[in-house]
């Protein structure tokens, strides 16, 4: 009937405020008739009428109200439905839609919002399709250039200068060459980093990830990842301690995913730990989880930081001037956990250091 919002809200309007006059006036004209017909006093006649007004400003006033409802919600479900998958879209999922039930300026507004949520998705997937290519195409180009700086030492610096430990190369030479070769073979390897992270990413965005969850030692394997940074630690003058209950509930989870996620957060926790500071790693159970926390006496992270600290591609000032990160580690340890039914959080205090938290399910 009214295609428009604009004529539903004047119709309410309009049914709300004539429709109780209207129904009062037509039991008032035929009461008065009929109290006329009947020669009643006009005592009983004023009576008779307060009666009349009375239910007839009840129920009127009820259909009104029934019915300015009615178009209420006629406006208020689209509405209402927007906002939830506007929502889901903003949390990542853009496979979501708005059901376009009206005609009207609200069904424009819905289908207007369909059609940009299937450009972000269409661009999305450009997106990941690009990181994925690049990546496998990069890959093989940065192993021949380790290749290719490790066979130039080699020439440069003759069999003489070979390392006699285990019998493996190990070729060093000085002066400018050897400083070139030492910071091409430096950039080389975290070009590797870069690409092995961003095939990561890539797989795990696109739900290609195979992850094997089933009952895990998760102290246990804490333990081991500990255990593996220890001599990195050590080299950067960091003391890295670990409170880990020697009997902790198994949560279910996938070891080799969650390992790498562990090693993503002690990296970065000593990463921005500076010689003399301290890294601890603790593990504890509670509300049906199993936690790990890191925790560091970095520089910390500034507040208005942390709600983008677990993006793609985002690093603080801080970072961004000082490490040389690509800002992806972050972001695949959230993405991660949360395929494992898990939760990631994080507690920082500039200039007191920060604290990851991982939650895997029991």
């Amino acid at each position: 009937m009214f295609r428009h919002v604009r004529g539903r809200l004047l119709a309410t309007y309009l049914i709300v405020l004539l429709l109780p006059l209207t129904f009062l006036g037509v039991h008032l004209t035929r009461e008065l008739e009929q109290s006329y017909a009947r020669q009643a006093s006009l005592a009983e006649q004023v009576q008779h009428m307060r009666w009349v007004i009375g239910w007839a400003i009840v129920v009127a006033g009820l259909m009104a109200a029934g019915l300015a409802l009615l178009l209420a919600r006629s406006i208020a479900g689209p509405i209402q439905d927007m906002t939830v998958v506007t929502a889901r879209m903003a949390a990542g999922d853009l496979t979501q839609r708005i059901p376009v039930r009206t005609a009207d300026e609200l069904g424009d507004l819905a289908r207007a919002l369909n059609y940009m949520a299937a450009e972000l998705e269409r661009l999305d997937s450009l997106r990941r399709a690009f990181i994925a290519d690049a990546s496998h195409e990069l890959r093989t180009p940065v192993a021949n250039l380790r290749v290719a700086v490790e066979a130039l030492r080699e020439e440069l610096a003759g069999p003489a200068s070979r390392s006699p430990e285990n019998g493996a190369p190990g070729y060093r030479l000085g002066g400018e060459v050897g400083a070139l070769l030492e910071a091409i073979e430096h950039e080389s390897k975290r070009l590797t980093r870069l690409v092995e992270r961003l095939l990561d990413l890539s797989t795990i965005e696109a739900g290609r990830g195979h992850l094997t969850r089933e009952p895990t030692a998760v102290g246990d394997l804490a333990g081991r990842v500990v255990a593996s940074f220890r001599p990195l630690a050590e080299h950067q003058g960091i003391t890295l301690s670990a409170e880990i209950p020697a009997r902790l509930t198994p949560a279910l989870a996938d070891a080799e995913r969650t390992a790498q996620v562990l090693a993503n957060l002690l990296d970065n926790a000593l990463k921005f730990t500076p010689p003399g500071g301290a890294v601890q790693v603790e593990a504890y159970e509670g509300r049906g989880h199993v936690f790990v926390a890191v925790r560091d006496t970095g520089p910390g992270i500034p507040e208005e930081d942390l709600p983008h600290i677990f993006d793609r591609f985002y690093k603080a000032d801080r970072a961004r001037s000082e490490n040389p990160g690509a800002g992806l580690g972050l972001a695949i340890v959230k993405r991660l956990i949360e395929a494992q039914g898990g939760l990631v959080m994080v507690e920082s205090t500039p200039g007191k250091g920060s604290r990851f938290i991982i939650g895997l399910p029991k």
